[in-house]
Order: C-alpha cells, then sequence, then structure tokens
C-alpha cells in the first residue's frame, strides 16, 4: 500500500479536475480512500437538479446510509421508511466523516429533492428531521470542521449544537438591498446569542459580518457605527468574541 500522505498529495493536485478524480475512485482501490476524502471535503458543490439529479439522490443516500441506530428509529417513527434507500449499509466508507464545509441549506434543498422522488408523502417536517439527524451526525463525526454555512433561517438550527465546534461565525450580509434588512438579520443574530450563552466555552471565537459595498459606500458612516456598537452590546451581554470585524465586500462576491 503506498504511503497515504503520499497519495493525498499526489490526487490533491487534481482536486478541481472532477471527471479524473471519479475514475482514480472507480478503478484504482489503493488511491480509492483518498479520492473520497477529496470529493467528500466540500460535497455540496456537486448538487444538480437539473442534469445531473442523481448526483443529488447519491450524496443524501449515502448519508442516509451511513446513519446511526438512533437516527434511523427517530426517522422510522416520523415517516421516513428508511429500506427504501437504495446504497448498501452500513457503506464501506464512513463518507460523513471526511466533510470540512457543511452547507445547511444546500443539504436542507437536496434532502427536500430526494424526499420528492422517493417518498409518496413528504412535508417540512419530515425534511427538518432528517436534516437535523444528518447534522448531528457529521458534527459527532469529522474531527475538524472549515466552514458551516447557512441562512439567518438557520439560526436555530445552530443553537442545538455547542460552540465546542465552531471557532467563527461570518455572517454574510452581502446580498442585503438595505441597512434596514441587515439590521433584521443582526436580531436573529442576537437570538443564536441567547440560546448559545450557557453552552459555550471561553475559547479563541471571532465574528466577521460581509457588507456589500453599495451599501458600505453609500450610507451614512453613522450606520456602520450603530451596527458595530449593537454587535458589540450583543456580544457583552451573551458571548466574548476574540475578534470582532466588519469587512466591505462587491457584492455577491463572498465565498
Amino acid at each position: 500500500m503506498p504511503n497515504k500522505s503520499k497519495n493525498r498529495r499526489k490526487i490533491a493536485k487534481f482536486r478541481d479536475n472532477t471527471y479524473l478524480i471519479l475514475n482514480i475512485y472507480a478503478f484504482n482501490h489503493l488511491y480509492c480512500e483518498v479520492a473520497v476524502r477529496i470529493l467528500w471535503r466540500d460535497v455540496w458543490k456537486f448538487y444538480d437538479f437539473g442534469d445531473k439529479p442523481y448526483v443529488t439522490l447519491s450524496i443524501i443516500n449515502t448519508l442516509i446510509a451511513c446513519l446511526p441506530k438512533e437516527s434511523e428509529e427517530i426517522l422510522h417513527k416520523n415517516g421516513f421508511n428508511i429500506t427504501t434507500i437504495p446504497i448498501q449499509k452500513p457503506p464501506l466508507i464512513n463518507y460523513a466523516s471526511f466533510c470540512k464545509v457543511i452547507s445547511v441549506y444546500r443539504i436542507y434543498d437536496m434532502i427536500i429533492f430526494t424526499l420528492k422522488k422517493q417518498q409518496t408523502i413528504i412535508s417540512e417536517d419530515l425534511g427538518n428531521w432528517l436534516l437535523q439527524e444528518i447534522l448531528k451526525m457529521i458534527m459527532n463525526q469529522i474531527s475538524s470542521l472549515k466552514a458551516l454555512k447557512c441562512n439567518e433561517s438557520d439560526f436555530d438550527i445552530l443553537a442545538n449544537y455547542s460552540q465546542e465546534y465552531f471557532y467563527g461565525l461570518i455572517l454574510d450580509c452581502s446580498f442585503a438591498w438595505s441597512m434596514d434588512s441587515i439590521y433584521g438579520e443582526l436580531e436573529d443574530l442576537e437570538e443564536l446569542f441567547i440560546n448559545w450563552q450557557d453552552r459555550v466555552s471561553q475559547r479563541t471565537f471571532s465574528l466577521i459580518i460581509y457588507i456589500s459595498d453599495n451599501i458600505y459606500d453609500t450610507k451614512p458612516k453613522k450606520n456602520i457605527n450603530d451596527i458595530k456598537i449593537l454587535i458589540e452590546e450583543y456580544m457583552k451581554l451573551y458571548i466574548k468574541f476574540k475578534k470582532f470585524e466588519i469587512k466591505k465586500v462587491p457584492r455577491y462576491k463572498v465565498k
């Protein structure tokens, strides 16, 4: 068996060539684990409801197959038939453990798409249950998380997890059209802080807020200062951050 670190360096050179990595994954078992590690670090970027819907189905079905027995029982009680998933269970590889990026809104969209394809009766509650169990599994199995992407509507989901999973929070307001809409998002952020306040540790934690340049540059500086004061007041009441920043970015350009 070749040295794993050497394999990883070799395949990492082709991380943007998905076709090549998939061929390595399919035909060379010696490099299989390394290829999976690269593909699954940010697997959500492969979701496709148009030309390649099977990709979305495959990702969600694989994650469902990785779910522990406890999660299966919870889903069964809430109307999800786990036996309909056309994936070997348990999988030979623990795919969830390789995730480095979690996109809550993409996972949810993919779940709803999968349920529509495989369930005769679906509900928003069932989608939420499946999302919760998949997130719980990933959070419990990954050794480190590079990024977690979510909308402000997903803050209540994050509140279910301890801050031990996170080293920083980026609030992307680059899509906001007005200062009023930004203030609305900050109110949701306050609720997240309230839910976390009794569970967080006092280690390094940072908060960065992205504001689009068209708002940052055209609105009075007083508005930006008001945001800074508002967030600092939140932090005094709930969570102590080591680093807090407001960054100006081009509209829609945040990665």
